[in-house]
């Protein structure tokens, strides 16, 4: 009886070949549900199940075509996309204010990972808009039609926007 040669060269290649595949369902091809922020004054819970750095930092309308960033630009415009995935979708982060407040050195979701062995998953967030931050650059007279006020309530409005982005409380962020 003759002996089997076995190629190895060749069961390399078929192990790195299965390696760089990957089975995929439908679902895989319905894509993301985003989940936006909510409205001023109430609260969006995210119950967290993984923290992704986003390599996909572009996006494009679909109804005119136009490409856009996504995420958030520094000061040597680099453009950082960081996602925190959740039981009701995928909440991207939008606002540095917001990217501090949960994961910065003294975000929420680094105490909480200080407690649950450095991992984010099972961290409910409770993420509340304060202010429309838009609206901090709006001329004053768009402002006034926008929001059907004075032009001087509306000067007073985006005063009050802008005080609050400078002392960082457009967002309260809490462990809930």
């Amino acid at each position: 009886m003759e002996e089997e040669k076995i190629n190895f060269n060749k069961e390399e290649e078929v192990s790195a070949k299965q390696d760089d595949e990957q089975e995929m369902t439908g679902s895989d091809f319905k894509g993301n549900k985003f989940i936006k922020t909510a409205p001023v004054g109430e609260a969006l819970i995210l119950n967290v199940e993984k923290v992704i750095k986003n390599k996909n930092t572009s996006g494009t309308n679909g109804k005119t075509g136009k490409k856009f960033n996504i995420g958030l630009l520094d000061k040597n415009k680099n453009l950082t996309r960081i996602d925190i995935h959740t039981t009701e979708g995928v909440y991207t982060i939008g606002s540095w204010e917001v990217y501090f407040k949960l994961v910065g050195k003294d975000g929420v979701l680094m105490q909480y990972a200080a407690d649950n062995n450095d991992n984010f998953k099972g961290a409910k967030v409770s993420i509340v808009r304060n202010h429309e931050g838009q609206y901090a650059s709006y001329k004053i007279p768009d402002l006034a039609k926008i929001k059907d006020m004075s032009e001087a309530d509306a000067e007073a409005y985006q005063k009050e926007i802008q005080v609050a982005i400078k002392e960082k409380r457009l967002y309260t962020i809490e462990l809930v």
